[in-house]
């Protein structure tokens, strides 16, 4: 049995499709609801992001130099949730029957 795929691949699609997922005002939440300096943090996502953003670095390796360069009272797998949810579709972009299915023909 031939097994289906997906007909399309969407990349970079944060600000298009979706949400700014992990843009200033969600770090700045991020700061708020965690703790933790933002302008250090920023400072540090600054720095770092690009290189996770072009696959050369991990999540967690990101995380470890933006977030994680002190010890924290949180775990990386809470801030991650809290990351991810920070993404949304965009109302009215997509049609609602589109997000999230399979190819099936």
């Amino acid at each position: 049995m031939k097994q289906q795929g997906y007909s399309v691949l969407f990349l970079d699609i944060c600000g298009v499709l979706l949400s700014n997922g992990w843009g200033r005002e969600s770090r700045m939440r991020g700061a708020r609801q965690f703790g933790l300096d933002f302008e250090e943090m920023n400072d540090r996502h600054n720095l770092i992001f690009n290189l996770f953003e072009t696959g050369k670095i991990s999540l967690d390796e990101y995380l470890e130099t933006a977030v994680f360069n002190h010890p924290r009272n949180f775990s990386m797998a809470e801030f991650k949730d809290f990351m991810f949810a920070q993404s949304s579709q965009l109302p009215d972009f997509l049609p609602g029957w589109l997000v999230g299915k399979k190819r099936t023909g």
